[in-house]
């Protein structure tokens, strides 16, 4: 009896996560399809999501297209995980 709870216990957790992995990627992809229509040229999918999102550059062009500021500032990308970086995330966290 304890062994076939155990099973049960695991195998319910194994179809929560996998519904749960495939709701993050659901909403990943509407983010994606979001972002390439409100930033022209962008070239994010559900792969390269975070990699796209890590350096902060996007999230400065989506703060600056929330403001509706018409500045043409260009963000300089970052290395991955610089300093600048962390920096970029950081703006717009706070904003």
């Amino acid at each position: 009896m304890v062994e076939d709870k155990s099973f049960l216990e695991e195998e319910l957790m194994q179809d929560i996560q996998r519904a749960q992995k495939e709701t993050v990627e659901a909403i990943k992809e509407d983010i994606c399809g979001w972002l390439s229509q409100l930033i022209p040229g962008l070239d994010i999918n559900c792969e390269n999501f975070m990699t796209t999102l890590a350096d902060g550059v996007i999230l400065l062009t989506l703060k600056q297209i929330a403001e509706k500021t018409n500045d043409s500032i260009r963000f300089q990308t970052p290395q991955k995980g610089s300093f600048q970086a962390r920096d970029n995330i950081a703006q717009f966290v706070r904003w």
